[in-house]
């Protein structure tokens, strides 16, 4: 009896590993053809469309970062563009005013935020549901207002000019050369990596165990608020990365330019395309980031009409946003994908359902 058993473990393994195998066979092929067609785009579309995809791969690093937050813990953040700020002008002070050459400056601006990360997880850890959202929502605001009134760093409401472009080994990003571009595609490839390795393991299914159940979690041995925490200093940091190259490709960054408007961009993209998935958070970029310019171009097919009747497209996208966040709720409140997000998982040995059965 042991022996069939033993025999027969091997022989599901196998099968596994068989599955496995031929997925990633087919995959691979595809996923390095669809590499090489994003690294030829620059060279076949004009600087209108590349700037346009850009954007999406900036709103798509910010969905990946808020997706730990808002998609694994399961906790609404509705101030999640503050760390996008810190990133773009902690890099922005450092390469300006000291002086600093961009990566040292990165590294230590994803640092920074990563601690202000640290900083709202614990500042939040006694709190839940509206009362949670009201603080990540007020974290915002605490920021704008720091940027706009200290002014002796961050300039106050002048805003910093002149900031330097990126670059890698005395290489300088612009947009002719597609160095942003091919930039903003590594930091996609980058936390697609960071979330697809987290995700996938035992520490991703205890940040979804917190998410589904925490009094659950915490009677399996699961440290609710430790794995809370790790979430929003990963949160911010990614969404700090994000800000670091955001601040040189603008050439100039205030107060202003970042807005309330894009804490709530952020989150329609997780509830359009589905909290807790990866491939939620690429339909929903891809839907929602482009959405401003496309009614742009839908309204200048009526440019024959009189001003006064044309509507702003960067008003009415937020009435979108909100008539597809109630859609969303109301049909589908899990999102395009959600539900969708099947990560292979092994039990662990000696829990085999065949053994249990015998």
């Amino acid at each position: 009896m042991k022996n069939r058993k033993e025999k027969n473990r091997t022989e599901n393994v196998s099968v596994r590993l068989g599955m496995l195998f031929r997925k990633k066979k087919a995959a691979v092929p595809a996923f390095l053809l669809l590499i090489v067609l994003l690294c030829l785009l620059p060279q076949v579309t004009s600087l209108y469309i590349q700037r346009n995809l850009i954007m999406v791969g900036f709103y798509m690093v910010l969905g990946f970062s808020l997706n730990f937050v808002t998609g694994y813990i399961g906790e609404v953040s509705l101030g999640h563009a503050a760390f996008y700020a810190i990133g773009a002008f902690s890099v922005s002070l450092l390469t300006t005013d000291a002086g600093m050459g961009y990566w040292p400056a990165v590294v230590l601006s994803v640092l920074l935020c990563g601690l202000f990360g640290l900083l709202l997880a614990f500042a939040t850890m006694r709190v839940s549901g509206t009362y949670l959202a009201i603080l990540t929502l007020a974290f915002f605001y605490l920021v704008m207002n720091i940027i706009q009134n200290w002014e002796g760093l961050t300039h106050g409401v002048v805003g910093i000019y002149d900031i330097p472009a990126a670059n890698i080994f005395g290489f300088a990003f612009t947009m002719k050369n597609g160095g942003y571009y091919y930039c903003i595609l590594a930091y996609v490839l980058f936390s697609i990596l960071i979330t697809r390795l987290l995700i996938g393991s035992r520490f991703g299914r205890a940040m979804k165990a917190v998410r589904e159940d925490p009094l659950a979690a915490t009677m399996a041995g699961i440290n609710n608020q430790t794995f809370r925490v790790i979430a929003y200093v990963l949160a911010g940091m990614l969404a700090g990365l994000a800000g670091t190259l955001y601040a040189p490709f603008c050439g100039y960054i205030n107060y202003l330019t970042f807005t309330y408007n894009m804490c709530l961009m952020i989150l329609v993209i997780i509830i359009t395309g589905g909290r807790g998935t990866m491939k939620g958070v690429i339909v929903g970029s891809l839907i929602i980031a482009p959405l401003g310019e496309v009614l742009r171009g839908l309204i200048s097919l009526f440019d024959s009409l009189p001003a006064e009747y044309l509507p702003d497209p960067e008003q009415w996208r937020f009435v979108i946003y909100g008539l597809i966040m109630v859609v969303m709720m109301r049909l589908r409140p899990q999102g395009i994908l959600g539900g969708k997000s099947r990560l292979d998982y092994r039990m662990p040995a000696g829990l085999d359902k065949k053994e249990g059965n015998g």
